[in-house]
């Protein structure tokens, strides 16, 4: 197989560039996330409530607001 831009054969190994169609249906990335002080301490008694940590309460809470915003602009 051959690149149709520059000629020069696929490469054999690694990934081929359609695996990334068929790979983890999660994508990480790196956020900070600002929690106002007096916020913070209810943030950390739900989450203990839980038996979460409070990073990982704050984690989930923002994924889940991601969720319901692209939900609700994707139509779906």
């Amino acid at each position: 197989m051959r690149c149709p831009q520059c000629k020069k054969a696929a490469r054999v190994s690694g990934n081929p560039p359609r695996a990334s169609r068929l790979g983890p249906k999660r994508k990480y990335i790196r956020v900070l996330v600002v929690v106002p002080k007096d916020m913070w301490e209810d943030v950390k008694g739900i989450a203990g409530s839980r038996g979460i940590s409070a990073s990982e309460y704050v984690r989930r809470a923002l994924a889940e607001q991601i969720y319901q915003s692209v939900s609700a602009h994707s139509g779906k």
